[in-house]
């Protein structure tokens, strides 16, 4: 039987696939094991707290909440572990001021949501937080993106909805499917578009000392 990796863990507080993605690709980058945990957080208990004025806020403190119930489940061990979490929200202006919109769930209401995002800006707002277990630091950056969508009709955005299916995506759309629905992402890296900011992570990462050096006897 092999040993156990003696690599620094880079833990991802997340159950998404995007971020996962993305995650493991800034792990290899760092020399780090990436372990996924998915973290047990009702995203929408914390809605009576949403300033639609102040996103970063509420995003920040999601991937805090996650971060926490991502680090409540690990096996601790002797080895550097750091704990990312992410939350992003799309706020859009509406009638009555800024409104957010969520995950939509079904077709019909990632349909809703596309239309009433067609031909307007709206924002990205990322939260993140890295969480050093060893010594209990704690860093977070929120990342906002404009992303400006082209005027498009109803059939075309159930058309994009039914062949991509983004109902796991906040504004039901997907940057990565090239649909030649945006006119233009205005923000620091498409990985922020996606989910996980990859240039916040490695600040974040960096203000707590990272990338740590491999421990003990039988590192790779």
């Amino acid at each position: 039987m092999s040993p156990p990796s003696r690599r620094p863990r880079l833990v991802l507080a997340s159950g998404s696939t995007y971020r996962a993605a993305l995650a493991a690709e800034l792990a290899a980058e760092v020399g780090a094991e990436l372990v996924v945990v998915r973290p047990e957080v009702d995203e929408r208990a914390l809605d009576h707290r949403l300033d639609p004025h102040e996103p970063g806020v509420h995003a920040v403190a999601l991937a805090r909440a996650k971060a926490a119930a991502a680090t409540e489940r690990l096996v601790v061990d002797d080895r550097p572990t750091v704990v990312v979490g992410a939350d992003q929200m799309l706020v859009a202006d509406g009638p009555t001021g800024p409104e957010v919109l969520h995950q939509p769930g079904t077709v019909e209401r990632a349909v809703a949501q596309l239309v009433a995002l067609s031909g307007r800006t709206h924002r990205l707002v990322n939260g993140v937080v890295v969480h050093d277990v060893a010594t209990g630091r704690t860093v977070a950056e929120a990342d906002v993106h404009h992303m400006t969508m082209r005027p498009f009709t109803d059939a075309e955005a159930r058309d994009y909805v039914e062949r991509f299916l983004p109902l796991d995506c906040v504004g039901a759309y997907r940057i990565e499917d090239d649909a030649d629905l945006l006119i233009e992402a205005v923000g620091e890296d498409r990985s922020g578009v996606i989910g996980l900011p990859l240039p916040t992570v490695r600040r974040l990462l960096g203000a707590l000392g990272w990338p740590a050096p491999t421990v003990g006897p039988g590192s790779p």
